[in-house]
């Protein structure tokens, strides 16, 4: 539609309706996930995301789960739903990886350097040693997200794809990132960063933690070539499989709320959104007090002391700027039941 009628504001087409998160948790029985979605279907909903939870009692992703997940395509296509796949893992949390595609980081510690394994770096006042995130993904690194996209999206969902395009229309892909405890320090990128600055990260690994001289340019390489390496071999990779196979890529990144949570988890998010088919914004919990009052501080978290007031609008502003006609917000988690209609009609007139 190239604008919107009174008409089709009353009564609008299923591509304006919201895409649904379907928690599958507690035991799947076939009949009643048919009873719930064709329920689903009767009260307007028209796509979802079919994702695990806490509480399921199945061999994730084993067997018996697929035989459900069948369940649930198969019962989409009949009543012309669209269904959003997770990837099987998240991208922070990657069972059973190869120790060798886990994240390489930085741990700092102080003392004599001789009772310390992996030491890359000491002086008289630091010693800097590296370590492993063990399910953390080296999303840095091409050979760790090759061996990722083939576990989390061929692997399990290969049968299915036959609907890949048609009843999937895409994959919902969480908050891929990197822990904020330590630095990340991925596999290769010593020789990057000498090629493309001229001078040894090595040498400087001190300068991450410590200020010293010349502190704020290697803390700024560093950060501006970790924001470069997860671009080239996370987001383009994930963007070409799912294009190749015909879906959509949507999903929302890490701590999405302010410049310094930002740089902690993600270095920045605005130029990834890019990425996504339809880029999407985490809006969690019911404190935000949508109606009369100023948001409030919460004591001791940063994130959301101005929280949501620039996600929506960065989020909204690089899906224009990318050309991209949707984008998604995940809201109304982690509510409680005090949560009403009402009140759910107003965040949500706010976030639109």
């Amino acid at each position: 539609m190239s604008s919107l009628d009174y008409e089709s504001f009353c009564h609008p087409e299923d591509v304006y309706r919201g895409t649904d998160f379907w928690m599958l948790n507690d035991a799947l029985e076939e009949e009643e996930l048919v009873r719930q979605m064709r329920e689903m279907r009767e009260r307007g909903i028209v796509s979802f995301i079919a994702r695990t939870y806490v509480g399921l009692k199945s061999d994730y992703p084993g067997e018996d789960f697929l035989s459900k997940m069948r369940v649930i395509v198969g019962t989409a296509k009949e009543l012309g739903m669209k269904l959003f796949l997770q990837a099987v893992y998240m991208p922070d949390k990657v069972v059973g990886m190869p120790r060798e595609y886990s994240l390489r980081q930085l741990t700092v510690s102080r003392g004599s350097a001789d009772a310390v394994t992996g030491v890359l770096y000491s002086d008289s006042d630091i010693i800097v040693s590296e370590c492993r995130a063990d399910e953390y993904l080296d999303i840095f690194n091409a050979d760790s997200v090759d061996y990722y996209l083939d576990v989390a999206y061929n692997g399990v969902w290969r049968e299915f794809a036959c609907e890949f395009g048609r009843t999937i229309a895409s994959i919902w892909v969480d908050e891929p990132s990197f822990p904020g405890d330590k630095l990340p320090y991925p596999v290769g990128i010593e020789k990057l960063f000498s090629e493309r600055y001229g001078y040894s990260l090595t040498d400087n690994l001190a300068s991450l933690f410590l200020d010293r001289p010349g502190y704020m340019t290697v803390r700024y390489h560093y950060r501006m070539l970790l924001l470069s390496m997860m671009e080239e071999n996370y987001f383009r990779r994930m963007s070409s499989r799912c294009s190749r196979h015909g879906l959509m890529t949507s999903g929302h990144l890490l701590f999405e709320e302010t410049m310094k949570s930002q740089l902690m988890r993600a270095c920045a998010v605005m130029p990834f959104y890019k990425y996504f088919d339809i880029p999407g914004v985490d809006v969690l919990s019911s404190q935000q007090n949508w109606r009369r009052r100023a948001l409030r501080p919460i004591s001791g978290d940063y994130r959301y002391r101005e929280v949501m007031m620039t996600t929506p609008i960065q989020c909204a502003s690089a899906a224009r700027q990318a050309g991209k006609s949707h984008v998604l917000c995940e809201m109304y988690g982690v509510v409680s039941e005090d949560m009403g209609f009402r009140e759910q009609k107003h965040m949500f007139d706010y976030l639109a």
